[in-house]
């Protein structure tokens, strides 16, 4: 059935977002998290479909990407949510640290933008707990850099359970 396709991909994808919004693993959750529930989803599609054939690289690449994307929105959904609740995050935090390193940096007039714009976004974390342009550009970065790996990723499982199924 069709429709029961890509389930695996929402699921494994879920399983990633859930596991990046940990403190100590969110930092790993890009390199490791995204790729492995990419491949996972492969697995997991095999199994429940019961195929018995090679796992073509199309297929590979479609299911890493959708794993990828569904867990970048998911873990913006969850840290937005989280920094609504808490009216703060990692961004706030380390926004003194980043100052002053762009300060040191001595960009010129740029930087006194940028950090005009970062200042406004953790005041309507700190105020609203929420900010809009914050979690656009999170959604954005993390849907690229998640839809990335889960595409190593799902190639990598091809590749595994290829080799192992020895076609």
């Amino acid at each position: 059935m069709l429709s029961n396709k890509y389930l695996s991909a929402l699921v494994c994808g879920f399983g990633a977002a859930v596991l990046t919004t940990i403190p100590g693993i969110k930092s790993i959750g890009c390199c490791l998290i995204v790729p492995f529930a990419a491949g996972f989803s492969i697995f997991l599609y095999r199994k429940t479909s019961k195929i018995k054939e090679k796992i073509y690289s199309s297929d590979a690449f479609l299911f890493g990407f959708l794993t990828g994307l569904i867990a970048a929105f998911f873990a913006t959904f969850f840290d937005v949510l989280m920094t609504y609740i808490t009216h703060t995050n990692e961004f706030v935090d380390t926004l003194p640290q980043t100052e002053m390193l762009l300060k040191k940096l001595n960009l010129g007039a740029v930087i006194n933008d940028s950090l005009n714009m970062m200042r406004k976004i953790a005041k309507d974390i700190k105020t609203n707990g929420f900010s809009l342009f914050y979690t656009v550009g999170m959604l954005f970065s993390y849907g690229i850099i998640y839809s990335i790996f889960g595409i190593l990723g799902g190639f990598l499982g091809m590749t595994l359970l290829n080799k192992k199924k020895g076609v």
